[in-house]
């Protein structure tokens, strides 16, 4: 989700700006998308933990501390994949042909650190097929653009299950549109995202702090 809404590919600048809506209630965020007749009952989170790419790297703290935010909700589950780092021989962008010793020609590439987030589609589309079939819900609600998510949303379907998807990006998925009613679709903007914040900081009923806005996210 930071990725899809938050992450501008380009921009810096935007990138800056956007930083202070990581700190997101997703509860207040797909409240503001169901009607008054529907009431949330479990939330699943799916995420990965990570790791300090350098010395002093501050991320895996404002994750810990995002966490410690996200367990106020009540029937909140936190579910964990994991992450796969490997070096790898990527193209450079833009695309840049070199010529060769032997005059033949070849795309620039450049030695990077690769990261693949695992197992989070898997577990989505696993656990919204097992929910489905066991009857635990009335509607799903899915916030997602990613099309291998296609398949146990069409199983939804045949199984007569309403569902809702919630759209990080600016457009739809492709397979999406194709495959599915666009009236199961919304698009998240930025005034949902600046409507579902939690409060800088988060108290217990007896004043303790629990959880505050990493300063970066300010």
């Amino acid at each position: 989700m930071f990725y899809g809404r938050l992450k501008h590919k380009e921009d810096s600048s935007i990138n800056s700006r956007r930083r202070k809506f990581r700190w997101l209630d997703p509860k207040k965020l797909v409240e503001q998308f169901l009607h008054d007749d529907y009431e949330i009952d479990q939330i699943n989170f799916y995420t990965t933990d990570i790791d300090a790419l350098y010395m002093g790297d501050k991320s895996p703290s404002r994750q810990q501390e995002y966490y410690r935010a996200l367990m106020t909700i009540e029937n909140i589950n936190i579910i964990k994949g994991r992450f796969s780092k490997n070096p790898a021989m990527m193209p450079v962008y833009p695309i840049n042909l070199i010529t060769n010793q032997d005059g033949s020609t070849a795309i620039q590439k450049q030695l990077v650190l690769k990261t693949e987030e695992k197992r989070s589609d898997v577990n989505i589309a696993a656990h919204l097929v097992r929910d489905a079939c066991l009857n635990r819900f009335d509607m799903a609600v899915l916030v997602s653009n990613d099309s291998d998510l296609l398949e146990p949303i069409k199983i939804l379907h045949e199984l007569n299950k309403k569902f809702l998807i919630l759209s990080p990006h600016e457009k739809y998925c492709y397979d999406f549109v194709k495959e599915l009613n666009t009236k199961c679709m919304r698009k998240i903007q930025e005034k949902h995202i600046i409507a579902a914040q939690f409060p800088d900081e988060i108290k217990d009923a007896a004043n303790s702090l629990i959880a505050k806005r990493p300063l970066k996210w300010s």
